[in-house]
């Protein structure tokens, strides 16, 4: 089997206001639940009026850089499901553990709702010209992707980009400029059908040195590549061009509508309508929560579960090589942030993971659990001046993020407010 096909094919099956410089203040902390005290996960830490911020990571622990001339100025911790905190005694480096209360209703409390939720979703979609920005405006993004191999990193990449998005009604696409990269230095090798994978590339490695070419390993290009970058995550975003099924008017009728408790979230409750697909659509059995902002009447957060089913077409192919693969699941979040009486995007999530085997007739089978994990936090927002990418640096799916750099900005990662890892 050649590595050319079965590399593309395991990463198929698995991926299915800029500021002037100035000084930087800092702080860090651990956010917890007030009563269980266990971590809270991917919580905002921004400030109220300005669209700076960053998130906590999956133990709760995070470090927020921001000008220090904001020293003093009201941060805004949120969690969904939890009250917001407000504080503004904050001091240079220092170090906070912040509690957030579960957000509480009343037992008793009935909400009777006038319309249904497939109603409540149409309103927001059809709002989306008063919710969601009309001009053009433009970003500063923490990027994060990873690979791991039962529980080791393959791959760990990091980077910041400067991104440009056009006028609402613009069907244009969304521009990415790569200003810092930096990755894992020693990952650890695939271990899933480790021989095929060395046996294939020491055949490529003779062809290319008879040809007289020169050999380029592929699983260094695979450390060196991204699983498609800002461009295929930001295409989670809701707009009339991008509108997944669950939101689409005319595909309601493939899922089932409800409501659940309605939860806080940045200091709005939140109206919560659980969906769940009647059978697979596009090959996922999903399940998850739309939240609208009944104030503003807009979608403000979207999470995603889904299980997703092989196709047939696949199946046998599959077979054919010996592999079967099982639990596949992932998961989606989507947050939008209220900035100028908009919702922007804030924060993207996309997690999946799944087990593979692999038959042998005489040696002992193969398996390994993968899991792939990114995200996108929107750091900074910039709304005035905002210009469109340079051509020749324009970000390309695909290519080298190391040959893609293009730091005119003079960033350096000390500046940059990253999630923990």
């Amino acid at each position: 089997m050649n590595h050319n096909l079965f590399l593309p094919l395991l990463l198929l099956i698995l991926s299915f206001q800029q500021l002037p410089a100035q000084e930087k203040a800092q702080i860090k902390g651990k956010l917890i639940d007030a009563e269980s005290k266990e971590p809270l996960a991917y919580a905002t830490i921004g400030f109220d009026q300005v669209p700076i911020g960053t998130v906590s990571n999956q133990d709760g622990l995070f470090q927020f850089q921001f000008p220090d001339s904001l020293l003093g100025h009201p941060i805004t911790i949120s969690s969904m499901g939890y009250e917001s905190r407000t504080f503004s005694d904050t001091r240079d480096d220092g170090y906070y553990l912040i509690k957030l209360p579960p957000a509480i209703r009343q037992l008793d409390e009935v909400v009777v709702r006038p319309l249904t939720p497939q109603a409540y979703i149409k309103k927001a979609v059809n709002n989306f010209d008063n919710t969601l920005p009309q001009d053009s405006y433009g970003s500063r993004s923490y990027y994060r992707e990873l690979l791991r191999e039962n529980g080791a990193y393959v791959s760990y990449t990091e980077g910041v980009f400067k991104s440009y998005y056009p006028a609402y009604r613009d069907t244009s696409k969304n521009q990415h400029q790569l200003l810092l990269y930096r990755k894992e230095e020693n990952p650890k090798r695939i271990e899933f059908m480790r021989k095929k994978i060395d046996k294939e590339k020491r055949k490529e490695q003779k062809k290319a040195e008879r040809k007289g070419e020169e050999f380029e390993d592929p699983e260094v290009a695979l450390v060196e590549s991204t699983f498609g970058g800002p461009n295929d995550i930001f295409s989670l975003a809701i707009n009339h061009h991008r509108l997944p099924s669950f939101l689409d008017s005319t595909k309601f009728k493939l899922y089932r509508y409800s409501f659940d408790e309605s939860v806080q979230y940045n200091n709005k409750e939140l109206l919560n309508i659980r969906f769940k697909a009647k059978n697979p659509v596009e090959h996922q059995l999903s399940t998850g929560n739309i939240y609208i902002d009944l104030s503003t009447n807009a979608v403000s957060l979207i999470t995603l579960e889904s299980e997703l089913v092989i196709p047939a077409l696949i199946k046998p192919l599959l077979f054919l090589y010996g592999l079967s693969i099982n639990d596949i699941d992932r998961q989606i979040q989507t947050r939008y942030q209220y900035v100028n009486g908009r919702w922007f995007p804030e924060y993207f999530y996309f997690y999946l993971e799944a087990d593979m085997k692999k038959r042998h007739l005489f040696d002992e089978n193969e398996k390994s659990h993968f899991e792939m994990e990114i995200l996108i936090k929107l750091n900074e927002i910039q709304f005035s001046e905002v210009s469109e990418i340079p051509e020749d640096k324009r970000f390309k799916p695909g290519e080298k993020l190391s040959e893609q750099v293009f730091n005119n900005e003079g960033l350096s990662w000390e500046e940059i407010n990253t999630v923990i890892q």
